[in-house]
């Protein structure tokens, strides 16, 4: 009775007006709002698209590096040639098929040209307490070296010859039109990994046979493969063309540990010398940024793909969904913090480790960024290394060549004269030549020298092996203590 007394007639039509305009102030405002958010996102997408259009600055930005932009100059057509043949080559030996070799046991077999190179544990010792087979051992190695003279005749070798003594490599960067850079196709870094384990196996074996022309012109081949694959400009490519260089440098520094004879020295001197590699740094940095920009902008130049942010369908489609790396936001916002991402990869590749600069990024709740940026800290790791690594090999086979020519070690790296060493390698680490010290005596692994870097705490310990305290990484030891970088052969010594 009270709410009917409350609620009179005009009460309930007041109550109704205001009820309808209430209601028609919420579906206006979320018109306008809608309306808004619609002409907010096309006018992002055609500050988007305009952003786009990255394969063509990318070529540009390859062209720009390259020591000579003249077709024939560029080494990639003959890479790709080598590549073509070292695939028909496997076909015809039936790698490739239905008819590859196999063991008695029909086991398949596949060529081992690291086996060639060292020690294979996976294939000489026992697993799960089953003994080796050794017949699968034996077929593997047999049939590395019988590709590898069936690549010589296939003219592989002959075609990573012509690559190598080209100066430029400049890869076509083919994506369909509308398409991100994402979806740029890189097929020869496999091949080329593979063609570096075939460098590296001839390289043995012209070891094998003291043979020094031959020596030098697989490693060359090799080196000049690692460049032309640091020529390309992602960070994909610098951390491939690193490796293979990083592989090809172990396998010197493993020669050199057998004291090889004063002309397959000499090869590894002009090897190095006819390749200058270019170092993993900013100019993959700066394609890399070319590469995250073009497909962030290609996320937003159709509204559809940022309308319902990371639970959209088009964006479904590429990265999966629902995804759970972030929120999407908008274009300007992930623009900025991928050029401040990359900004500070820059930064960190162009200093040294003893005065690099501290990380500015942190972590990100941008879905994009979690998604399509590099690993920084690996990237700088992997630089760091090769720098070191080769600054080694060089002042290695320096010092080697000087004991050929006097009969004994140098007293200081100083010492070593111009034609041979042109100055002391610096030491990444504390910008200060390469840490040497001549023993009175070999030690227990034979070195007449220890050959060493400060390491990262940039302390000068006298090169001391600190086996207790050795942390390894790849093939340098990391550290409290020096990183020795003529570190002996353990893998043969076993």
């Amino acid at each position: 009775e009270l709410a009917h007394r409350f609620w009179t007639p005009q009460r309930l039509r007041t109550l109704r007006r205001y009820t309808l305009r209430s209601a028609a102030v919420v579906i206006i405002a979320a018109v306008v709002a809608v309306a808004g958010y619609e002409i907010f996102l096309r006018r992002q997408a055609a500050a988007a698209r305009a952003a786009g259009g990255g394969a063509a600055r990318l070529t540009e930005l390859v062209l720009k590096n390259q020591p000579s932009a003249a077709s024939e100059d560029n080494a990639w057509p003959s890479l790709l040639r080598a590549i073509e043949r070292m695939d028909t080559a496997d076909r015809e030996v039936g790698r490739n098929n239905a008819q590859r070799p196999v063991t008695s046991t029909g086991t398949p077999l596949e060529p081992r040209f690291d086996a060639l190179v060292g020690p294979a544990p996976d294939l000489t010792q026992s697993r799960g307490g089953q003994p080796p087979d050794l017949e699968y051992a034996r077929g593997c190695i047999d049939l590395a070296r019988q590709m590898l003279v069936k690549y010589e005749s296939s003219g592989v070798y002959e075609q990573l010859a012509e690559a190598a003594a080209r100066p430029s490599a400049m890869r076509p960067i083919a994506v369909t039109q509308g398409e991100p850079l994402m979806n740029l196709l890189l097929p020869e870094l496999g091949p080329s990994r593979q063609l570096a384990r075939i460098c590296a196996a001839r390289m043995q074996l012209s070891l094998e046979s003291d043979d020094p022309i031959a020596f030098r012109q697989s490693l060359e081949q090799g080196l000049g493969l690692a460049r032309m694959i640091n020529q390309q400009p992602l960070l994909l490519d610098g951390m491939v063309g690193t490796s293979i260089e990083s592989l090809l440098l172990e396998r010197i520094r493993k020669t050199l540990d057998k004291s090889p004879s004063p002309a397959i020295v000499d090869a590894m001197a002009d090897a190095i010398a006819r390749q200058p590699i270019a170092t993993l740094g900013p100019y993959h940095v700066q394609g890399e940024r070319i590469v995250a920009i073009d497909n962030i902008a290609w996320v937003f130049s159709d509204p559809s793909k940022a309308r319902w942010g990371p639970m959209s369908p088009a964006l479904a489609q590429v990265f999966g969904a629902p995804t759970r790396a972030g929120r999407l936001s908008t274009f300007a916002h992930n623009r900025g913090a991928f050029e401040k991402h990359f900004d500070d990869l820059e930064a960190q590749l162009k200093a040294d480790p003893h005065e690099r600069p501290p990380r500015t990024t942190t972590a990100s709740n941008l879905m994009l960024l979690n998604l399509l940026s590099p690993a920084t800290e690996r990237t700088v790791q992997v630089r760091d290394k090769i720098v070191l690594q080769r600054a080694g090999v060089i002042a290695m086979i320096a010092i080697e060549r000087h004991r050929h020519r006097t009969g004994a070690y140098p007293a200081a790296l100083a010492e070593i004269p111009a034609d041979l060493l042109a100055s002391p390698p610096i030491d990444p680490y504390s910008r200060n030549p390469l840490g040497y010290r001549r023993l009175d005596a070999p030690d227990a692994h034979g070195r007449g020298y220890i050959l060493y870097s400060v390491g990262h705490d940039g302390t000068d310990d006298g090169g001391v092996d600190a086996e207790a305290d050795r942390k390894r990484s790849g093939t340098l030891q990391v550290g409290p203590t020096d990183i020795i970088l003529n570190e002996p052969d353990r893998d043969a010594a076993r």
